[in-house]
């Protein structure tokens, strides 16, 4: 049986961030519950970290727990060769910024602007 999500879950764009102070990550998606980003490190399932992270509607900053990471694929590397890019799931534990119902009315208009998003509660 599939597993439905507990939040709404919405695909965002150019919202760049870093774990820990110091690991460039992409937020793919978001939710109220948690993030799917994309690093080119490995991430341990079950640290807990800060992310902040920037798009131009929204600043986060969030403890989140990462609860899973793989492979995802290539990229260049801009020095003629490839390096591995990794996809984590995470977890938001607390959040410092936005406040819950402000996050809930960002992730409702990017639902309406993207035509929907990809989970509901």
């Amino acid at each position: 049986m599939a597993r439905s999500r507990e939040h709404l879950r919405v695909s965002v764009e150019r919202f760049e961030g870093v774990l820990r102070g110091a690991v460039p990550v992409t937020v793919l998606d978001v939710s109220r519950g948690g993030v799917l980003l994309e690093a080119r490190a490995s991430l341990r399932p079950g640290t807990t970290c800060e992310l902040t992270a920037r798009a131009a509607d929204l600043a986060l900053t969030a403890q989140v727990r990462i609860t899973r990471c793989s492979a995802s694929g290539a990229v260049p590397d801009g020095k003629g060769g490839r390096v591995l890019v990794y996809r984590a799931g995470a977890e938001i534990v607390s959040m410092e910024s936005p406040r819950p119902g402000e996050l809930e009315e960002w992730l409702e208009r990017r639902k309406a602007r993207n035509g929907g998003g990809s989970a509901v509660a």
